[in-house]
């Protein structure tokens, strides 16, 4: 008797807990903390997203992208720290609007990014359309059917309270990294007073 009420209090603690798990939580670009900047770089067609924290001093998230023929543009790699992928692809998703954003087409994309793109697939605040250039895939929900759309997302308040800085202008990643809490309490630990470099 005693044996079946220990049972089913641990039965009933264990569907508890299995209602309780959560998947992986996303960050959303609101959730971003202050310190976190978006330094672009752009080189020979390619655009790269850098999500840098300034107080860490580092990189959070990438992603590179490049303008199709269509004028849209392919998604050509993507890096980052758990939970901030999905919105690596919303900051470049809303930095080209109107344009859209599509997977690699050169079959190099994760089974991962695959499930970021089902879910975006799946949200209402994001457009779709098909790709007038790989028409081919028009019928299936598997993975080409995934690559033969275009995603686009307007600006939110979110993406636009984000800092953006150009990588090849010095002079503002040097005063934004001269003002970070990091770089200040480096040059603070080494003895600088803060009248000289």
């Amino acid at each position: 008797m005693l044996r079946d009420k220990i049972r089913n209090k641990i039965q009933e603690h264990i569907c508890k807990c299995e209602q309780e798990v959560l998947p992986e939580a996303r960050i959303g670009i609101g959730e971003f903390a202050e310190s976190m900047k978006v330094v672009v770089e752009k080189s020979g067609g390619r655009t790269s997203y850098n999500l840098f924290d300034f107080v860490t001093d580092k990189v959070v998230g990438n992603i590179e992208i490049f303008q199709t023929n269509s004028g849209d543009y392919e998604v050509t790699g993507v890096a980052a720290s758990p939970n901030f992928g999905a919105s690596m692809y919303e900051i470049a998703m809303m930095d080209v609007f109107p344009k859209g954003l599509m997977p690699d087409r050169t079959g190099n994309t994760t089974d991962e990014a695959y499930g970021v793109w089902s879910k975006f697939f799946k949200r209402d605040d994001i457009k779709k359309k098909e790709n007038p250039e790989w028409s081919d895939f028009q019928t299936s929900t598997d993975k080409n059917f995934l690559s033969n759309i275009i995603y686009s997302k307007a600006p939110d308040s979110n993406f636009n309270s984000l800092e953006f800085y150009d990588a090849n202008d010095e002079e503002k990643l040097s005063i934004a990294k001269k003002t970070s809490p990091f770089y200040l309490k480096m040059r603070k630990l080494r003895g600088y007073d803060g009248n000289n470099d």
